[in-house]
């Protein structure tokens, strides 16, 4: 699948250009639940964002006025592809 044909499908899901966390782990957007997901932003197994942008752990968000993290679902078609198959 392309990364063009990945975006269709992500904004056919979810309708709109830009999600949270929550509407993307809902979703398996990442491939994993809201709160393992949430863990690596605060708690025991917090992770600098340099590490989770650098380890491709999630795919590059960007922060709105209240300060919420949103991911544009070209930056998780990106992701989504490049990340396919990788083993890191």
């Amino acid at each position: 699948m392309t990364e063009k044909e990945m975006f269709k499908v992500l904004y056919k899901r979810h309708g709109k250009m830009k999600i949270n966390l929550a509407e993307a782990c809902r979703n398996r957007d990442f491939g994993m639940s809201y709160s393992k997901a949430s863990k690596y932003f605060g708690g025991e197994k917090k992770l600098p964002d340099s590490v989770i942008l650098k380890k491709r752990i999630l795919p590059k968000w960007e922060k709105n006025r209240n300060g919420i993290k949103m991911w544009k679902l070209t930056e998780i078609a990106k992701w989504l592809i490049e990340t396919e198959g990788s083993d890191d």
